[in-house]
Parts: C-alpha cells; sequence; structure tokens
C-alpha cells in the first residue's frame, strides 16, 4: 500500500462531508454517448412508430407502442414494499480501560438488608 488510508466514510456508510463515491465525476465518454443517440431521436421515434403500425409480429407492435409510450410519458411507478424492522440500540455508558475495572462494574450488589 503507499501512504495511509482516508476514511471517507462514516460509521453508517454514507460518505463524510467533503469526500464522494465519484469524485472525478461522469465520465465523458458517456456524454458523447448520450449526445450521439439524442441526435437520432426522430429517426428511432420514426422507427418505432412504422414498427406500431406495419410490425411482422404482434409482440414487435406491443414492444414498439410500449416504448413510444414510456418515452412520452415515462414509465409507470412502481410499488415497492418494504418492511420495517425496529432496531434496539444498546449503548455503552462508560468504556473500562481494564478487564479488572470492567468486572468491578459488574460485580453482583448485594442485596439490601431490612
Amino acid at each position: 500500500m503507499s501512504g495511509p488510508s482516508v476514511t471517507t466514510r462514516r460509521c453508517n456508510g454514507t460518505f463524510a462531508p467533503g469526500h464522494s463515491g465519484n469524485p472525478t465525476g461522469r465520465p465523458a465518454v458517456v456524454a458523447e454517448i448520450t449526445e450521439l443517440a439524442r441526435a437520432h431521436t426522430a429517426d428511432a421515434i420514426a422507427t418505432l412508430v412504422a414498427i406500431c403500425r406495419n410490425g411482422a409480429s404482434e409482440s414487435a407492435r406491443v414492444a414498439a407502442a410500449n416504448a413510444l409510450l414510456d418515452r412520452g410519458y415515462g414509465r409507470p411507478s412502481q410499488a415497492i414494499e418494504h418492511e420495517v424492522r425496529q432496531v434496539t440500540v444498546a449503548r455503552v455508558p462508560h468504556v473500562c480501560a481494564t478487564v479488572e475495572e470492567w468486572a468491578a462494574q459488574h460485580r453482583p450488589k448485594a442485596e439490601a438488608v431490612n
């Protein structure tokens, strides 16, 4: 390893302030591909419309129609089920420096005599 490691995450797994999981940002190649694809949007929509109207099979027509609807109106929202479980957190009130200190704190207490 070269040099000391720097902790960029908190205990809960989130990134510490000033740190990122992607410090260099999105690669430029992705932006170029997106731009190229968007340049052909009109042709792609026209092709989907043609397949939707005159496709050789019903499945091709349905797939083209779904693609057009998804792009025009967005995909339908999906329900997400999530189960919340109760979490119990135990807090340690005092950190013991030695085993003896811990044992002294955790000895059974004598019962009070009335």
